[in-house]
């Protein structure tokens, strides 16, 4: 058995065909991506927040610990 790991900068929501493709192939993300959490943000008029990168591992791996996400005040 190959253990597999992806990441990198999808541009894409987790809804996206190419999220929902991941998970149906057996990969799960390192992060659980909580409502509210986001992997990048950009100001506008004022900061807007989404989740489009990701770390992909195929399901014999788990993460050993997770960075947390920074909070939107440090964002801002």
């Amino acid at each position: 058995v190959c253990a597999v790991i992806t990441l990198g900068d999808f541009n894409d929501t987790p809804d996206s065909p190419c999220a929902l493709s991941m998970r149906a192939h057996g990969f799960r993300s390192a992060y659980s991506h909580p409502v509210g959490a986001f992997t990048t943000s950009k100001w506008r008029k004022s900061v807007q927040t989404r989740v489009i990168d990701y770390i992909w591992h195929s399901g014999e791996l788990s993460p050993a610990s997770i960075m947390e996400m920074p909070s939107l005040e440090l964002v801002e």
